[in-house]
């Protein structure tokens, strides 16, 4: 296949994906992290001032308000909520009360995430190519860009897809400098490295991630790595040598890196009063030394911007290590080991779930030969290990993330969805289009032999690949405009998403437009409801009555967002709304908002 007509079908699979996310989102009304990340993101570049949503870093907020400098708003920097660093009643504010056009703001922030989202698409396709060719980076593109999880958080004004594109970035640079390593790659890694740590903050995953396969590849690679690092020269043996020059590297990489993190902050906090600074740490932390130390250091004026980042860090520990209430499989708790595993089964589409499948066998399969062949020749371990890392370093470089963020999550007790294992997708993809590759390498040698059959055994192989690929894009178009609620037809499929899992993985707040449609194309004037969300029901003229999990006694058409019917503690510790337990749903919007009929 020529370049020019692989460039059109990149091209191609990029702008349908940018459709699919652009028509899907023009109608979701504000997520709930959105109502706090957009007017947060606003008010660091209109005031230079810090003090709202510190838990994230600010680069994706950032970069998504620049749109709405060129609009018109009106925000009061002197309002209740600002003053006390309310960022939920800020955000509402901002949003729905003040005269600014919420769908338009919405639609404006979310752009850039979009883009962003296009852009990781690039780099995908660029990375496979540089590994396994133009045919296996297609197939990782096209399972990239038809993604239901992927599209579902791709357009909404939130940290999971910005850290995914920064991290894999990060890691693609690093890699493109181990093997070929320059003061050039190390710089850009340095800075892509830095705008990972402004993205989220579990991209501080990025440090032991780095240092292991550092440290894997200076004791594995047999050739004299040529970079000029002072003092390397004066080390004898080039494989102590060569782990002085990627250790030195690694540290100017994290040095450059975090240098960039203390420019931003101190940006961002220029016109930040201290005592806010110092009021949002003794409020925001639980731990007394933790609190103690960041307090102290918040004075300092050279950190102090700094100290915000360690802040925010801070805060976003305690949160991951304390949990939150989540729902999983007819179960409220704070967390479960499994639930990123059975949530990633439960919401990912066959396709995807027998690629994966394929890889674990492929891994067990290869890990079962290297055992084999360590107990044969004992002696030799040290060799053996050191050839089987080199000769299968690229899929061991992109499998390390997966098995990172995997291990993170199952450790972690904030359970909220499928959103936190988006960093692995791009890597998983790539591993995705490796199988292919090998597999295409394997018919081809079928083929060169020119054994009986080869043909017609090629012929059926790309035909299964057709399939598989037509299959996942009808189920990256067939749940259209309903991304965040997608899951496999396995489990039911959208319909019954709500037995499962909730919050993010269903129900984040953004029907709440569509059930205004519904009531209107229903001719329906007024409704019971309880609605998940920061967005408000008075401002798309809904009129309702409000009801908690006590209100057996409501009757007519009654509305229930997923999440507080499976969330919300209700009668003898049971989950809310216990007394709908043994009712149907007679329509669903969005499939996030159910419909009942209480006679």
């Amino acid at each position: 296949m020529s370049k020019k007509k692989i460039y059109i079908l990149v091209a191609l699979f990029l702008s349908f994906m940018f459709f699919l996310a652009v028509a899907s989102m023009w109608n979701d009304s504000a997520t709930n992290d959105e109502v706090a990340h957009i007017p947060a993101g606003y008010s660091y570049l209109k005031t230079a001032d810090y003090r709202l949503n510190p838990e994230h870093p600010p680069l994706i907020k950032d970069l998504c308000a620049l749109p709405l400098l060129f609009m018109n708003l009106k925000a009061s920097f002197d309002h209740r909520s600002w003053q006390e660093h309310d960022q939920w009643a800020f955000g509402q504010q901002f949003l729905y009360h003040w005269g600014n056009d919420a769908d338009k703001i919405a639609r404006a922030a979310r752009l850039p995430v979009i883009i962003l989202m296009i852009m990781l698409g690039i780099y995908i396709f660029q990375w496979a190519r540089k590994i396994w060719g133009n045919k296996a980076a297609l197939l990782a593109l096209f399972f990239y860009c038809f993604s239901p999880t992927v599209i579902a958080h791709g357009r909404l004004v939130t940290t999971d897809l910005g850290i995914a594109l920064f991290f894999f970035i990060t890691l693609y640079y690093f890699w493109l400098f181990l093997k070929n390593p320059s003061f050039k790659l190390l710089i850009i890694t340095g800075i892509v490295f830095g705008l990972a740590q402004l993205t989220k903050f579990s991209a501080v995953l990025l440090v032991p991630l780095m240092l292991l396969v550092i440290l894997l590849y200076g004791f594995c690679f047999n050739k004299k790595i040529n970079l000029k690092i002072w003092g390397a020269e004066r080390i004898k043996g080039f494989k102590k040598r060569n782990i002085y020059i990627l250790l030195i590297s690694l540290f100017l990489i994290f040095f450059i890196g975090f240098g960039l993190v203390w420019l931003v902050y101190l940006i961002q906090t220029a016109r930040m009063p201290v005592d806010v600074q110092q009021d949002l740490i003794l409020h925001s932390l639980d731990d007394n030394a933790t609190r103690a130390l960041i307090y102290r250091l918040a004075s300092v004026p050279v950190i102090r911007s700094f100290d915000h980042f360690l802040l925010g860090a801070a805060m976003a520990s305690g949160h991951t290590i304390a949990g939150h209430t989540s729902y999983l499989l007819g179960q409220l708790a704070n967390g479960w080991w499994y639930y990123f595993p059975v949530v990633f089964v439960l919401k990912e589409t066959i396709p995807v779930l027998f690629f994966t499948l394929l890889g674990i066998v492929f891994v067990g399969f290869t890990l079962y030969r290297l055992i084999k062949n360590l107990i044969k020749k004992p002696r030799k371990i040290k060799i053996q290990l050191s050839k089987f890392f080199l000769h299968y370093f690229e899929e061991i470089f992109l499998l390390l993330p997966i098995l990172t963020f995997f291990a993170a999550g199952m450790y972690g007790r904030l359970n909220l969805g499928i959103r936190y294992l988006l960093p692995t997708f791009p890597f998983l993809f790539l591993l995705f289009a490796g199988i292919f590759y090998k597999f295409d390498l394997a018919l081809l040698k079928l083929e060169i032999k020119r054994r009986v059959f080869a043909g017609t055994y090629t012929f059926i192989y790309y035909l299964l690949i057709l399939f598989i690929l037509a299959w996942q894009l009808a189920a990256a178009t067939g749940i259209f405009p309903h991304y965040l609620a997608y899951f496999n037809p396995l489990f039911g499929g959208p319909e019954k998403g709500y037995h499962y899992v909730t919050d993010s993985n269903l129900d984040w707040g953004q029907d709440l437009k569509r059930l205004k449609f519904y009531l209107d194309q229903k001719g329906i004037q007024n409704i019971n409801l309880s609605y998940f969300g920061h967005a408000e029901p008075p401002y798309y003229k809904i009129s309702y009555r409000n009801f908690g999990i006590d209100s057996q006694d409501i009757r007519g058409l009654t509305a229930i967002s997923a999440t507080n019917l499976q969330q919300t503690r209700g009668k003898d510790n049971g989950f809310g709304f216990w007394w709908l337990r043994e009712k149907q749903p007679i329509d669903q919007v969005g499939y996030s908002i159910l419909i009942y009929d209480l006679k």
